[in-house]
Formats: structure tokens, sequence, C-alpha cells
């Protein structure tokens, strides 16, 4: 029994002893690439103060004491975390050598490169923003900033992409909008682009804008049926419409199905559209897109265009109303009332 006791006893001095010799340099990771101002951070179980040493030479020291939650299992406390402001500017381009030492003792020691992350030790009077798409999901745009105090960039906004999916109803075409469609026959691929935002949606509830790569309008619906939304787009001289029956996920991913719409058969290619399509669409929905100007017919402030539609609307709703009184299927009600739509649109209202 006694040496049972003994050896328990061994055994905990051995693991205090271990656990007063450790830590662990976190930042900068081994093989990283550092610039700007930031900082040297890690944990130590038992020092009172940190020394930083890079190429051999001092670059300074912090206390130990911080909160880290997550050692406790190891030293059996939890302010064991230290940081030590330094800017990497200083350093020349290339790979260094960072050691620390805990009340100096060494015990951590890594390789990391750095650059100058506005190619001096310390830009100054410069603004500078830039976006990067599909960060830090698909669908997202991010919005980075120059931080001279920090010596580099940061994010300072995020629109779009996983945010989507936060955001109900017409919400969801919000942004920059990237239509990517064909025929089942074909292996051609169509794109059309457009931006849609809240100063885009009018009176009937519907969004309209106009096609940025074509002369060209386009109005999009949410709708009762399989898919969300019904989205199509008309030459502004009239003719050929091209139909997307679509639905866009919570990354701003736009799917669906594409149907080519004859101006004399509008109403039978709104129900091929359900049962047997031209094509297929896909795309994505950018956030941060600017507000875009409603369509606009020669001669018209946009708004007095779409002063009569509400007309219109009622009239293929009482007809959508005659097909459930009739025991017919709506379906295609909503389809139908876009296109109609559109095309007295693009004729200035006046029909």
């Amino acid at each position: 029994m006694v040496k049972i006791r003994a050896l328990g006893f061994c055994s905990m001095l051995l693991m205090s002893s271990l656990a007063l010799g450790q830590g662990a340099l976190e930042n900068p990771a081994p093989s990283s690439t550092e610039s700007g101002i930031g900082v040297i951070s890690g944990w130590h179980c038992s020092a009172s103060k940190v020394e930083a040493v890079i190429d051999g030479r001092s670059v300074g020291s912090g206390f130990v004491g911080s909160p880290r939650g997550d050692t406790a299992g190891v030293c059996g406390k939890t302010a064991t975390g230290f940081a030590i402001l330094f800017n990497y500017n200083l350093l020349s381009r290339g790979a260094h050598t960072i050691t620390l030492l805990a009340d100096g003792t060494e015990f951590a020691s890594t390789t990391f490169n750095s650059v100058q992350s506005g190619g001096a030790e310390f830009l100054s009077g410069v603004n500078r923003q830039a976006t990067v798409n599909d960060f830090p999901s698909a669908g997202a745009t991010a919005t980075l900033t120059w931080n001279q105090a920090k010596q580099g960039f940061v994010i300072t906004n995020i629109q779009g992409g996983a945010a989507s999916g936060n955001r109900v109803g017409l919400e969801k075409l919000y942004g920059d909008v990237t239509l990517n469609y064909k025929f089942n026959t074909s292996t051609t691929v169509y794109t059309d682009h457009f931006s849609f935002s809240s100063s885009s949606l009018n009176s009937e509830g519907m969004l309209i804008s106009v096609v940025r790569n074509r002369s060209a309008n386009v109005a999009c619906s949410k709708v009762d049926l399989d898919r969300e939304f019904v989205c199509l787009i008309a030459p502004t001289s009239g003719g050929e419409v091209d139909l997307f029956y679509l639905d866009v996920n919570s990354t701003g991913a736009i799917s669906g199905a594409y149907q080519y719409c004859r101006p004399i058969n509008v109403q039978y290619c709104s129900a091929l559209l359900e049962v047997s399509p031209s094509g297929v669409v896909s795309g994505i929905v950018r956030g941060g897109a600017a507000a875009t100007a409603a369509i606009r017919s020669s001669g018209d402030d946009g708004r007095r265009s779409i002063g009569g539609l509400k007309a219109i609307e009622s009239e293929i709703e009482d007809a959508a109303a005659d097909e459930v009184r009739n025991g017919e299927g709506v379906s295609a009600e909503a389809g139908e009332a876009l296109i109609e739509i559109l095309r007295r649109l693009n004729k200035g209202g006046r029909e």
C-alpha cells in the first residue's frame, strides 16, 4: 500500500513538473506568411513573462495571464495566455526564425515568412477598398478596406452568400444576378446580368430592372409553385421572351428551368415551363449591388409605365379564379401574368 501511494505521489509530481514547463507558440504558425501589425501569441503554464526573439534579436516581451479556458486540462488553470504586439513589416521579405523564452528559458521555436503589406515599414495616407467574390461562402461578397493602424486590409462588410439564408421572398434576389441558361438540345450557354435592390420593387410586388449586357428588361415575381420565383426577360424592342422558373438557395446559388417563348405563344410557353421546359437555368446572386432604376419606356419616367399594371394583373387573377371554380389547375397563372405584364411594359403600358 505504501509503495502504491508513493508511486501515485511521484506520478503527481511528474505531471506537475511537466505542466510547469509546458507552453505553445500559436502565432505565427509554422510556415505561415505574416504582414502588417499583428501579434505573437500562445500560452504557457507557469511563466510570468514571455520574450520573443526573431533571427536572434529580441522584438518584445509580454506578461502571461490572459484567460485561456482550453488550457485548464493541461495546466490546471486558465490564466495562461500571452500576446506581444509586433509590426511584421519591420522584417525583410522572406523566411525568419522565431524563438520564445519563458522567464529566460526557451520553450518554443518555429520558422515563418513575412512580406511588407504596404511595401514599406508603415504605409500612411492611403485609402483603398477591394471586393472578394465567393468569400466567406459561395455567392457572398466581402468588402476589404485598408486599415492604417493595422497596416493591412480588414473585412468591413459581407453581403450575400450564407447571409442570404436570412432573407425571405424577393429579398433573396437582391444583389447582382447572373443567369446562365441553355436548351436541353444544345451545349451553348447564354448569360444575362442584372441587379435588384429594394428600389427595384414596384407597387405590384414585382422586381423590375434592366439587363446590363443587352437591350432588354427583366421582371421577377414570387409564386406559389414548385419553385419560388418566375422571372422573364424581353427585348426592349419586343419579340421573343426568355422565361425562368427558379429557386435561390441560402448561398445565393440559382437553379431551375428555362423556356424560350415566342410572343404568339406566351400562355402556352408558361404551361410548358412546368411540364416540359426548353432547358435549364443556373446562376448566382451576389450581394452588395447598388440600387437599379426601374424599367423605363421611351418618353416615360418608369412609374407611369407601371401605372396600369394593377388592372392587368386583376384581369389575369380573375381568369385564374374562374379556372379554380371549374376545377382546373392554376399553376401556370403567375408565369402568364408576368409575361403579359412585361409585354405591355415594353410597349409603354398602352394596351
